[in-house]
């Protein structure tokens, strides 16, 4: 596995934990999703915030199944 691909795992499982620990995520960097539908601005390591992704790109997932 290449070091990006491990990097973006690791920050989509932070940004998981920051989810369920109910983190507030704040502006200083963003975070584009590979379908750029959401940017998470976030203070500080991105690889801490890494698993919100996740939990945003499954709400999406949720509400476009819910639209149809």
């Amino acid at each position: 596995m290449r070091a990006g691909a491990l990097w973006r795992r690791s920050v989509r499982a932070a940004i998981r934990n920051a989810c369920v620990l109910g983190a507030e995520v704040h502006v200083n960097e963003e975070w584009h999703l590979l379908d750029s539908r959401f940017t998470i601005r976030a203070v500080g390591n991105l690889r801490e915030l890494a698993p919100l992704v996740e939990l945003l790109k499954a709400a999406q997932a949720r509400e476009a199944k819910e639209a149809r």
